[in-house]
């Protein structure tokens, strides 16, 4: 009888164990990552536990908009957020729209099978009114996903890009000789990058986007953006309390290198200012060559 007893409770450690390596494994991620960067003028990816080091998570808590919760997500919950977010603006001549999306890991069948409480949530917490089993109406009228394909968890808004997440056979690919982000770099090779973005401007896209948000602030930000062609900016650690950041665009054909070289720096001087007033000690420096502006500051906390 003993001896039953004891394989009965052996079994059912083996089954819990074998159950538990299935849970946990990831699923693979989706293709549709992919193809959303092909149909992007902007991609940024971003490793998200360096929400949490400084300077960084003390100039997230900075920023105007409510983004001060975010440093403030309890330790125990951290582990369950996934390593990369990567953020995908779509042009708006295909009616628009930006996404994010995340590789979950082992947190893919967990996300998967808490989805309707955490669309449950997001209606109990005011983001939006449920729609069907993916999408949220907000309060202004615009839909939002939440949509798991595989091992990736997407975040998006624009109702022609939600269309082609979730429609079985849509393809969100890039076509041969679009203008758009075809060779993918959201890569983080060098470990000591922590946020990395690309842009192009070949369909004035970032030149729209750029007039959308100085109408909202009420000032010129970048008046040379219709001069601009492309552009990177990367974020990196350089020490426990020191960030670099590194902004480098190329001037297109006709525009006006030392125009934009100007509103860079402007740019630059505004962050500057910014820093300066959350105690933060900055470093600047800008460079000039074949077309090409490069802005550097280090931040020192």
């Amino acid at each position: 009888m003993r001896n039953s007893r004891y394989r009965l409770i052996a079994a059912g450690i083996l089954t819990a164990l074998i159950v538990a390596v299935w849970f946990f494994k990831p699923l693979p991620p989706s293709v549709l990552k992919e193809r959303l960067y092909g149909q992007a003028y902007l991609a940024s990816a971003i490793k998200i536990r360096s929400i949490w080091d400084k300077p960084f998570a003390s100039i997230i808590a900075s920023v105007p908009g409510g983004l001060d919760y975010i440093p403030a997500i309890p330790f125990f919950l951290r582990p369950l957020l996934p390593p990369v977010a990567e953020v995908y603006l779509l042009s708006s001549k295909g009616e628009g729209g930006w996404a994010i999306a995340a590789d979950l890991g082992w947190r893919s069948r967990l996300f998967k099978t808490m989805h309707g409480l955490i669309m449950d949530q997001l209606q109990y917490r005011g983001v939006g009114a449920l729609e069907g089993e993916y999408t949220l109406r907000t309060p202004s009228g615009r839909r939002l996903l939440l949509y798991q394909d595989g091992g990736t968890l997407f975040v998006a808004e624009g109702d022609a890009l939600i269309r082609r997440i979730i429609e079985a056979g849509s393809d969100i690919s890039y076509t041969q000789g679009s203008p758009y982000l075809q060779e993918r770099s959201l890569t983080f090779d060098d470990k000591k990058v922590i946020l990395y973005l690309s842009f192009t401007n070949k369909e004035g896209d970032v030149e729209r986007a750029v007039a959308i948000l100085e109408r909202g602030i009420g000032f010129l930000l970048l008046p040379s953006a219709g001069g601009i062609s492309d552009g990177a900016v990367n974020v990196r650690s350089a020490g426990e309390n020191t960030l670099i950041a590194e902004m480098s665009v190329t001037a297109g054909e006709g525009g006006d290198i030392d125009g934009i070289e100007g509103d860079i720096g402007y740019l630059s001087d505004l962050l500057e200012r910014f820093l300066s007033a959350q105690n933060m000690k900055t470093e600047k420096g800008i460079t000039k060559e074949d077309g090409r502006i490069t802005a550097q500051i280090m931040i020192h906390h």
